[in-house]
């Protein structure tokens, strides 16, 4: 063991006469002895033992590894219990700020395509002509299914059925559109058209813009009308 020792000592390159030390023995023979501070003490030891000089070594790349990384060093003093719970909070937290960027960027996007239908749509208000029907306006939407838009209409509760065509309901007429009988033949026969004003107009682009509309098969994708 003072062997082992001298040899540290003097491959730390530290004096041995500041270690040694003595004392008198049962026998009253003089012996030497080293009395070492803690590191030079814990050098020695994890010298003969493997499982101590892996958790020193262990710790030393655990300290490396937050120095590293920007991770302040009390981490390194919490239980692993403790470094647990906190590495989930920071995975929680980096998983809310991307969600958080997320959402920021939909929002944007969202804005985006409200500026662009508003821009549609204050451009329809200026070259839109009231008095036509719903499939003739429709006919301007790119890509909407012109013979089936009334029956859609009828689902959706705008129009009904009856003996005269198509008729509005209440809350929609003379608010988007409006009925006007036209007299065919003899004998007082007349028929309902349903012509679209400007409000109708704009309330149309609306549901066709949200996807309520009737859409053609090889429809491109993309929303827009062609009255400018």
């Amino acid at each position: 063991m003072c062997r082992d020792i001298r040899n540290m000592l003097d491959n730390l390159e530290l004096a041995q006469i500041n270690f040694e030390s003595g004392y008198y023995d049962t026998n009253k023979q003089y012996r030497k002895e080293y009395r070492l501070p803690r590191r030079e003490t814990e050098i020695l030891i994890t010298g003969y033992d493997v499982v101590r000089r892996a958790a020193v070594i262990d710790r030393w790349f655990q300290l490396e590894n937050f120095q590293r990384n920007n991770i302040p060093s009390w981490i390194a003093d919490l239980s692993q219990e403790a470094q647990v719970c906190l590495n989930d909070l920071s995975s929680q937290l980096t998983h809310q700020k991307q969600l958080t960027a997320q959402v920021t960027a939909a929002n944007e996007d969202l804005a985006g395509q409200v500026d662009s239908i508003q821009a549609r749509l204050n451009s329809l208000s200026q070259h839109f002509i009231e008095g036509c029907t719903i499939p003739d306006f429709c006919r301007s939407l790119n890509g909407v299914n012109i013979q089936q838009v009334n029956a859609a209409l009828v689902n959706r509760g705008v129009l009904y059925r009856s003996k005269n065509g198509y008729k509005l309901h209440a809350y929609y007429r003379n608010n988007h559109f409006r009925e006007v009988k036209q007299e065919f033949g003899r004998e007082g026969k007349f028929r309902i058209r349903i012509e679209v004003l400007k409000a109708g107009a704009k309330w149309l682009f609306s549901q066709y813009a949200d996807g309520y509309l009737p859409m053609i098969d090889k429809w491109d994708g993309h929303y827009f009308h062609s009255l400018a």
